[in-house]
Order: C-alpha cells, then structure tokens, then sequence
C-alpha cells in the first residue's frame, strides 16, 4: 500500500472486509494479509488519515497493490 503521488508505504491503514469483523493494518513497508471464508469477490475497505477511504474488489488470492490518495483538507480562518 502506497501513495499514489510520492509512492511511499502507507504504515497503519486499516484494511476490513466490507460487511464483516475481518480486518488488519498495513506494516512498516505498507503490506498486509488478510484470510476470509467469504466467497470471491470480496470488497476491501481501506482507510488511512490524512487520505480518501476507499473500495477495493478482490476477485481472487493474487496479491494486489493499492494506491492512496490524499485527502485535502479545507479549513475556516
């Protein structure tokens, strides 16, 4: 897991099986496992501070890379 503008790792992402308890964090290089009984596909959601949450389909057990990308942040004076 990475962002998608300056390609470093993204450590502490929270990563859950949509609809269910399953879930895991992104390590210190930004990888992560995850194992479910659920048929594929199944949808991963990704969230981190500071970037956009995200829906990701997985159709199978092939390993996959996922790209962040930064939230802006508006605020008042």
């Amino acid at each position: 897991m990475a962002d998608v503008d300056t390609k470093p790792a993204i450590v502490g992402a929270s990563i859950i099986i949509k609809g269910k308890l399953s879930g895991t964090t992104s390590g210190a290089d930004g990888s992560f496992s995850l194992s479910t009984n659920a048929p594929y596909p199944v949808t991963l959601v990704v969230s981190v501070v500071g970037f956009q949450k995200q829906e990701v389909e997985i159709s199978s057990d092939a390993p996959v890379s996922i790209g962040m990308s930064s939230k802006a942040i508006l605020m008042d004076e």
